[in-house]
């Protein structure tokens, strides 16, 4: 129901019409100025009225979509980027990709010794990595059968499992050995340990004669077999054990047994497949999970907590490997499972072999003890990557890992100096290309509007080293370009189009930003480094009302008494609800914040006058 219209000295409250003395309401805007914060590096702040997001540090890693201020400081989105220190986020270390000389799917090795050559398989073929040319050469020896999990080096031979038999390679002759049908190998206390598909240890002291550990060295419990990795059982003393899909099992030589650890899950097609010990530690994969096992706790640190990863490189951890300076952790993007007529992937739930091709984008993670950074990803769905291996032919130092019918390689710092050091010696390789997500920002105030003013980019920039600056406001919208810092030092990039001679800001509520890196291809050490930006903004608290009236309680009017009056104002007073008061033709929800006035002495039946105050409330945040 519409309110009638007030006349000219008069207010209608809640529907009641009251008089005004001498017709005059005073109006105050009641907005305030908020104090300005500072998120981030507080020592990168200066200004003392604009509030401040200041990034330097973002070694937390990726994972977190939407940033809560203060506990997720050091954390962001997502990106293909090296973030692992602070003040130095730059482009990540340059992948070459080697295409398969026979068009089959590419496995790394590895070196029969640390001086020796590298191989790598390309389906059965065996090639040899020639570091002086960049190229691999075929050796003409061949593979009894692929390879399905990476081989270990152990009496002057790699041994190769291929889940019907197995293979040892010297660098001059393939023998296959029919003793046990190999899922995986490893070395322990001088003896290399074999974990057959059936759940079988073997063993062997010279590669020549294989025993069985005998039946307490058996799982039977219906699991598939994954690795064999050597561990440390509580007492720190060394152990082989096995990875399956559901759990892990140590091996105790006084038995000689099996025995089932505190690692267990539900089976499950993805899980175990990726194993690695890293800085006295166990990681074995569950899907997009990680978990690390100590000897006695279980704790989850792997790729889908929090927000995950994007969903266009989700998919399942395939392998693990550890490195000097962090774990990597290679993610095959999500699979169509088609039924197949040759073995390669059981689905015990369904009692069927199904062949999987890749339908998503692969990537590679390394994991810092902080967090996770993203320093490769596939061009598309690639196919099916393999495992990942680390050589060091001719002092050099490579992260390899196949993806399909492509060899992947990296280069790595021999002396592990931080990205910085390697720049400014002009030595290292990186990407051509990099860019990091910050994740949505809000100040803590997700509801009301802020004004973005600048963001300062300190940088080590210049005209072929580049970080081009793009934020969005919606994360549904895409980004929009502010500017790209081309110079060393310090470079502002103001948010608006000037108009009559002024920068106006722009409004937003959440703010992301998106940092692009972009080196010239004919220099692969001269990369850009972000050091810090502070992205300055004021905050605004939506602007409302008081109105102070000063009701006339003389007289009767709108056929209400005086003492009427009064007491539907002192109703009003402790109301538990809005209401409506309209003046002139505009009307306003509000609260009657106060009230209060004079009474005329003995005349018990009147009142004089009452000022009231009328808050504006606005409807929602």
């Amino acid at each position: 129901m519409s309110m009638p219209t007030p006349d000219a000295d008069e207010i209608i409250i809640d529907g009641w019409r009251f008089k005004v003395v001498g017709g005059v309401v005073n109006v105050q805007n009641l907005a305030t100025f908020q104090r300005k914060t500072v998120i981030g590096d507080y020592t990168r702040d200066s200004n003392p009225v604009l509030s401040t997001w200041v990034l330097t540090d973002f070694s937390g890693g990726h994972g977190v979509q939407a940033l809560e201020e203060g506990a997720d400081a050091a954390r962001y989105r997502f990106g293909v980027i090296d973030a692992r220190r602070p003040r130095q986020i730059t482009c990540p270390p340059l992948t070459v990709s080697i295409d398969s000389p026979n068009t089959a799917d590419a496995f790394p090795l590895g070196q029969i010794s640390r001086a020796g050559s590298f191989y790598a398989a390309f389906g059965t073929d065996i090639y040899e990595w020639n570091e002086t040319t960049d190229t691999f050469a075929d050796t003409a020896d061949n593979l009894a059968l692929a390879p399905v999990t990476k081989p270990v080096s152990f009496n002057g031979s790699l041994w190769i499992a291929n889940g019907t038999s197995f293979d040892s390679y010297d660098g001059a002759t393939v023998t296959n050995h029919a003793d046990f049908a190999a899922q995986a190998f490893c070395l322990w206390d001088r003896r290399l340990f074999g974990l057959a598909t059936n759940g079988q240890l073997w063993q062997t002291f010279d590669g020549t004669t294989w025993t069985s550990v005998g039946v307490e060295g058996k799982i039977s419990d219906g699991s598939l077999m994954r690795h064999l990795v050597a561990f440390y059982d509580r007492s720190d003393f060394p152990m082989p054990v096995v990875i399956t899909d559901q759990d892990v099992w140590a091996f105790d030589p006084s038995g000689p047994a099996l025995y089932r650890t505190e690692v267990q899950y539900p089976g499950h097609r993805d899980q175990g497949l990726g194993s690695a010990v890293w800085r006295g530690e166990l990681y074995t994969s569950v899907g997009m999970g990680v978990f690390r096992y100590n000897g006695s706790t279980l704790s989850a640190m792997g790729l889908d907590r929090d927000q995950g990863l994007p969903s266009e490189i989700r998919g399942k951890v395939v392998d693990l490997l550890s490195e000097y300076n962090g774990m990597y952790a290679l993610v095959s993007g999500a699979e169509n499972l088609t039924p197949a007529t040759e073995p390669e992937t059981f689905d015990a739930v369904d009692d069927e072999w199904y062949v999987s091709t890749s339908t998503a984008v692969s990537s590679l993670h390394i994991y810092t003890a902080y967090g996770w950074h993203c320093y490769w990803t596939s061009e598309g769905a690639t196919g099916l990557p393999s495992w990942m291996a680390i050589s060091s032919v001719n002092d050099t130092y490579r992260l390899w890992w196949g993806v399909g019918a492509t060899m992947q390689t990296m280069t790595l710092p021999i002396d592990f100096a931080n990205a910085r050091a390697q720049i400014d010696a002009g030595v290292g390789s990186f990407a051509e290309s990099a860019y990091l997500d910050t994740g949505e920002f809000d100040a803590g105030l997700t509801s009301y509007t802020k004004i973005a003013n600048a963001i300062l980019i300190r940088a080590k920039a210049s005209s072929s080293a580049t970080i081009t600056v793009a934020y969005r406001t919606s994360s549904n919208a895409g980004f929009t370009t502010l500017g790209t810092v081309s110079s060393t030092g310090e470079t502002q990039l103001l948010f608006g189009t000037e108009a009559d001679g002024i920068i106006p800001g722009m409004s937003f509520k959440t703010i992301e930003f998106r940092f692009t890196f972009t080196r010239t291809p004919g220099d692969v050490s001269a990369a850009p480094i972000l050091e810090s930006a502070v992205f300055s903004y004021l905050k605004l608290i939506p602007a409302y009302h008081s109105y102070v009236a000063k009701i006339d309680l003389q007289y009767p009017y709108a056929g209400k008494s005086q003492d009427q009056m009064n007491a539907k104002l002192e109703e009003l007073i402790a109301a538990d609800r809005f209401f409506a008061m309209q003046y002139r033709d505009v009307k306003y929800r509000v609260r009657i914040a106060q009230g209060g006035g004079a009474d005329l002495v003995g005349r018990g039946d009147s009142r004089s006058d009452r000022t009231i105050n009328l808050l504006e409330i606005a409807e929602g945040l």
